[in-house]
């Protein structure tokens, strides 16, 4: 177990996570209803599309023992 992330182990397939499924199918879900998405449809859409990335004030880290992925935020 990698000690340097403090992780819980998890299965060896690992499931996406919400983020992920978003990403993948935002493009269709835009070209289908992006005309009658609200204003907050979208900066809600926005904002999950770049949660735990830089644009949002913080770094992902790589863990060099079992190269997980680790959030860290700066709000």
């Amino acid at each position: 177990m990698c000690s340097s992330l403090n992780h819980v182990p998890q299965s060896k397939v690992e499931s996406p996570s919400v983020t992920d499924v978003i990403r993948f199918f935002a493009p269709a879900y835009i070209d289908r209803y992006g005309d009658v998405m609200t204003l907050n449809q979208r900066r809600a859409l926005s904002n999950i599309l770049q949660c735990r990335t830089n644009a949002m004030g913080g770094e992902v880290y790589t863990c060099e023992e079992c190269h997980r992925k680790r959030y860290l935020g700066y709000r």
